[in-house]
């Protein structure tokens, strides 16, 4: 019942979120289709976001989310390749660049994620049931997979023009992404509530996301950047262990020392902890 207003809103983009036979007692069982349900709401809601998104562009709207990643990561490529750039353990450049790119898009389009459906600008009522918690975990979860989706459709383009790279292990190979996506939801969720009380935190978080691009280790490993006080400071930024770790997964031989997921899953938890207590304290600042 729960579900019924909200099947009718998104049926057109999405298809219902509940399903039509009667549910079974058990609570186990009863647990496995609540969470059905849930996942449903967030297939809805991805292709509601999508659909709106790029309702003028027809079919191929779909691909202008490619575009500017995609330039950005080849003309980081061509300018390696023109710098001769060195390249820790041999790896090859193209494996460099995307692995440090996609995994740092990915936390940055997620920490700018929306969490209220109205600043979307889309018209969105919340329904019985959908929290903006739905929302965020959509975009993050769309964010995940499309940067995933550009890493091995570059893999894929690198075989076919004569690469020889090892295949990757496809386990180790994901998991940043979804360590990034999560760290970015806690990010943006501090942050958000923080800036609801203090409008100056919106600046001083731009200010962080660029600190933290510089030190994400995009340009180096961390050991060869040139710059002491740089390097010191990437060893405690989270997203450099994830990058560490994801150019590692793509060449076996990258060097990994030090690094440890560890450290980025207990920012991410903190992160994730302190945003979700604090939107809970300022959420009447935030529908103000």
């Amino acid at each position: 019942m729960m579900f019924r207003e909200w099947n009718a809103a998104v049926s057109r983009f999405g298809g219902q979120v509940e399903n039509a036979w009667r549910r079974p007692r058990n609570p186990v069982v009863g647990q496995f289709f609540r969470t059905v349900d849930h996942l449903f709401i967030l297939r809805a809601i991805i292709l509601r976001d999508l659909t709106l998104k790029h309702q003028k562009a027809g079919r191929l709207g779909l691909l202008t989310e490619f575009i500017m990643p995609t330039m950005i990561i080849m003309l980081h490529y061509y300018v390696f390749l023109a710098l001769n750039r060195y390249m820790p353990a041999g790896i090859p450049v193209e494996l460099y660049v995307l692995g440090g790119f996609t995994v740092w898009f990915t936390f940055r389009n997620v920490s700018s994620k929306r969490t209220k459906p109205n600043e979307g600008g889309y018209g969105v009522i919340l329904m019985p049931g959908i929290s903006q918690m739905h929302f965020l975990i959509a975009g993050a979860a769309w964010e995940c997979a499309a940067m995933v989706f550009m890493l091995f459709a570059g893999l894929a383009i690198a075989e076919a023009t004569g690469g020889d790279e090892p295949l990757p292990h496809v386990l180790s190979m994901v998991l940043p992404y979804v360590m990034a996506a999560a760290f970015g939801i806690g990010f943006r969720l501090v942050f958000e509530a923080a800036g609801a009380i203090w409008p100056l935190m919106k600046g001083i978080k731009k200010s962080i996301l660029f600190l933290m691009f510089l030190t994400s280790g995009i340009y180096y490993t961390g050991q060869n950047s040139g710059y002491d006080l740089l390097s010191q400071i990437s060893w405690y930024n989270p997203l450099f262990q994830l990058l560490m770790t994801e150019r590692q997964a793509l060449w076996s031989g990258y060097p990994l020392t030090g690094v440890s997921m560890w450290y980025s899953f207990a920012w991410t938890v903190v992160f994730m902890f302190a945003g979700l207590m604090l939107h809970r304290r300022v959420r009447p600042w935030l529908h103000k």
